[in-house]
């Protein structure tokens, strides 16, 4: 827990209007993906290498994407970075590129999940070999339910249908998906935001849920939750984070954890 630099690492000190931001690793460097903007309002999503010792490597930032957009996320698998994105349009875009970031794909792609999705919230994940995404999709009843797929690194699906995560709800809305590797499955959380509950399920290597409907993550607040974040634990599980306001008197928001074993227990 020993902060390894006196000072933060400024990573994009321009003019800019960055919200969102990606962070992943190839074992060797750290890589930020983050959105920017210049003085004319321009938006682009730019990618940077930082070395063991703090050092930035590419301090201009390569271009990943001349635009913008939300939910970006690195990860590095089978040689290459994977950088996703969601904008606008229908689906979760993605773009590859090598330790050096060299362009893998000459353009962003669509990856094949939930194209027919457009509002959809998504989270991806990696095992070093492929990758997991889950993801959240509107009902016929006009709920949103959790559901999630493999992709090889060749950004292709392994599964022929999306795999059913939390069940379509009957009465509330099942959003904000994470998605870690633990070491040995997948693990999946997200909010039952109407029951300002959150739950957890694993998903095997092969896809199989493990966990069907999730189980209940005993958060002990009252209120609704925000922010979620979902990371693997030593030896197998996660810990899930997030904030809410149990203690408004004091303080507008607070950062709470509890972890969910190997297991399945939380």
């Amino acid at each position: 827990g020993v902060a390894l630099d006196a000072a933060p690492i400024p990573v994009n000190d321009v003019y800019s209007g960055e919200k969102y931001f990606g962070l992943g690793s190839d074992g060797q460097n750290w890589v930020v993906l983050y959105m920017t903007a210049d003085q004319s309002l321009n938006t682009s999503l730019r990618a940077k290498r930082i070395a063991p010792n703090g050092t930035v490597l590419d301090p201009s930032g390569v271009l990943v994407l001349a635009g913008n957009g939300s939910d970006l996320s690195t990860n590095f698998a089978s040689g290459n970075f994977l950088f996703t994105w969601r904008d606008f349009g229908a689906g979760l875009k993605a773009r590859r590129f090598t330790p050096q970031l060299q362009p893998v794909d000459l353009a962003p792609v669509t990856l094949p999940v939930g194209v027919a999705d457009v509002t959809m919230t998504a989270s991806v994940a990696t095992n070093g070999n492929e990758f997991f995404v889950a993801w959240m999709r509107q009902t016929p009843a006009f709920l949103t339910e959790i559901v999630g797929t493999r992709l090889n690194a060749n950004l292709n699906a392994l599964n022929p249908v999306p795999i059913s995560i939390s069940g379509a709800p009957s009465t509330w809305n099942q959003t904000n998906p994470r998605a870690v590797w633990d070491g040995g499955q997948w693990i999946v959380s997200w909010f039952s935001f109407g029951e300002q509950d959150a739950r957890a399920a694993r998903v095997s290597a092969a896809g199989s849920v493990l966990d069907p409907g999730g189980v209940a993550i005993p958060d002990g607040s009252p209120n609704y939750l925000y922010e979620p974040a979902l990371g693997a634990l030593p030896g197998g599980g996660a810990l899930f984070a997030w904030d809410d306001i149990r203690f408004a008197g004091f303080s507008l928001y607070d950062v709470f954890g509890v972890p969910f074993t190997a297991a399945g227990a939380a």
